[in-house]
């Protein structure tokens, strides 16, 4: 390649820049300048190697890929930090943890007001319990609903966030009112934070469509109570 090439490229340019613009005295010493210190480094270049010419550009590149690598981390923290689930369309969706809780309750309600009948029925809350052979867990119980006096009536098999869960039936015994209790594992990325009744935490309560819903956690799992 002839070392003489990019200098007439410039000078062309030039040529052609000061042809189609009308510029100042000062602006024309400006490109003079400009184009003597492109001729200056011109031939003090000649004795370059190729990868020389070539390492700016690789250097260029090595910091792309550096920033393009932070960003990779950035958006994966901030997947690990915030509570997310994947939607129908697969896009990732931001839900809070007052969110989880409404949908929770949205269902417990709906199972609630559906009044599907028991499956099994018994006042003693073992034998209901082992009745529950098809699930991934036993339902336990409860150290909350102890203190509530409730006796048991019965239960059925249904399902809470698309988990196959315990329906359990009870009534009071203060007012004779039925009370409907869910069993889930507690599964963080399904299920909202809740408080951990073992550990002295207080159970959470809110209200739907006027149904008092109690919801807490004990021994790695969520209930859900209805009043």
């Amino acid at each position: 390649m002839s070392k003489q090439q990019p200098q007439s490229t410039l000078k062309s340019a030039l040529k052609l820049k000061i042809e189609s613009a009308k510029l100042s005295s000062e602006q024309l010493c400006e490109l003079n300048r400009l184009q003597q210190r492109f001729s200056n480094t011109e031939n003090d270049s000649t004795t370059k190697t190729e990868d020389q010419f070539i390492a700016p550009a690789t250097t260029a590149t090595k910091y792309k890929f550096a920033w393009a690598a932070v960003f990779v981390l950035a958006m994966i923290n901030l997947v690990w930090l915030f509570p997310a689930y994947l939607s129908d369309s697969g896009t990732q969706t931001f839900v809070s943890n007052s969110e989880k809780i409404n949908l929770v309750t949205a269902e417990v309600v709906r199972n609630h007001l559906n009044r599907k009948p028991l499956e099994i029925e018994g006042d003693e809350e073992q034998q209901v319990f082992n009745y529950f052979t098809e699930l991934n867990f036993r339902p336990v119980k409860s150290q909350y609903l102890a203190t509530l006096a409730l006796a048991p009536v019965g239960g059925r098999y249904c399902s809470l966030q698309t988990k196959r869960a315990a329906f359990l039936s009870y009534q009071s015994e203060k007012d004779d009112l039925f009370h409907t209790v869910y069993q889930v594992p507690y599964e963080t990325d399904v299920f909202p934070k809740l408080p951990n009744f073992a550990l002295g935490e207080k159970p959470v309560t809110t209200w739907s469509n006027g149904i008092k819903i109690t919801l807490w956690t004990e021994k790695g799992l969520v209930f859900a109570m209805t009043d």
